[in-house]
């Protein structure tokens, strides 16, 4: 969730990572001997997660700034995950915030991600529907909605991502950063460049149609991240994992609004972005189940004379699972793709 959780996870991580000789890695061993794969078996989890997103808008300058947020909730996920296949589910469960007169409200998503090689595939759809401007306060002093916060619960957004990367050392798991059907059992670290794009589509469930009032907002975001991953076994079975790196990117606007006459009319800009992702996290892996905790930061933006815009994408989640054998038609299924069990 906050900055604070992800420090802590890396000074934890950074403590270990010198009590146990982390750079005493030797690279000549044989891959097997860092990791032991549970690819072959289906793995299911499930857990709980805060996962959310705030879009910022400020000008310095005049001391403006606006931060727009759905409302917080508890989610849960289902995923299933076997050899090179990763598909989950998540919906919300209930909001945790204490917002009074809290719009109807939605957040759900789909996701699969595919694992070739050395190569890693992401593909996610969210949708998540009420608003709030989360400074609320900047705008309602000394009126009588003061302690109100401004509500948008027409407001729906939809994100499409795209993402693939590249492991650059055999010997290190990706899979202990986001999931349990691997076992890291030496430290290792690698260098994971990769590159994303991401379609966020901002629109009104039920428009108003009035001169000067926008109809939707179109935005396109292509990323190039450079981070650096570790992660560090401390006991049998049990490892801290962790990722962060720079991102560098350019973004696309569009947005819609009606004129005088009611006629819709178009502006579009681009922007250079730059920014940051942080990712760490515990886990546990047996020979029959898994278990973690972890939390994320992904913030980045773009600055276009005095104003400035961000993303800001944050979250935690707990996660459990079990293995089981895999059924015939999965196998089947599977063997479309090519596949490596490293």
């Amino acid at each position: 969730m906050k900055k604070w959780l992800i420090i802590l996870f890396f000074n934890f991580l950074n403590q270990i990572l010198f009590a146990q000789g982390f750079f005493k890695v030797d690279r000549s061993l044989p891959d097997s001997l860092f990791i032991k794969s549970f690819r072959n078996k289906l793995n299911l989890s499930t857990g709980t997660q805060l996962n959310n997103a705030a879009f910022i808008i400020a000008n310095p300058t005049g001391k403006a700034r606006i931060n727009i947020s759905p409302e917080v909730t508890v989610q849960q996920f289902i995923k299933m995950e076997f050899k090179q296949i990763n598909l989950r589910y998540t919906f919300s469960l209930f909001p945790i915030s204490d917002i009074s007169d809290q719009p109807v409200h939605y957040r759900k998503e789909v996701g699969a991600s595919f694992k070739i090689k050395q190569f890693n595939f992401d593909l996610s759809l969210q949708n998540a529907r009420g608003y709030f401007i989360k400074n609320s306060e900047d705008f309602t002093a000394n009126t009588p909605n003061q302690g109100k916060p401004i509500q948008l619960p027409d407001l729906t957004t939809k994100v499409i991502n795209v993402q693939g990367s590249y492991n650059t050392n055999k010997q290190f798991s990706i899979d202990n950063i986001y999931s349990g059907r691997t076992l890291q059992t030496r430290n290792a670290f690698s260098f994971i460049p990769g590159a994303a794009i991401t379609y966020i589509h901002f629109f009104q469930e039920n428009p108003v149609v009035d001169a000067g009032i926008g109809k939707d907002n179109n935005l396109v975001d292509v990323n190039f991240n450079f981070p650096v991953a570790a992660t560090i076994t401390f006991a049998k079975k049990w490892y801290v994992s962790g990722i962060a790196g720079p991102i560098l990117g350019v973004a696309f606007y569009n947005s819609t609004s009606y004129n005088s006459n009611l006629q819709l009319i178009s502006s579009n800009s681009t922007e250079i972005t730059t920014g940051y992702y942080l990712r760490s996290g515990i886990g546990y892996t047996a020979d029959k189940w898994f278990a973690g905790f972890a939390a994320y930061n992904q913030r980045y933006g773009s600055k276009t004379g005095i104003n400035r815009d961000a993303r800001f994408f944050y979250g935690a989640f707990f996660y459990v699972g079990f293995r089981i054998k895999a059924p015939k038609v999965l196998k089947q299924t599977s063997d479309i793709l090519p596949f490596s069990d490293r």
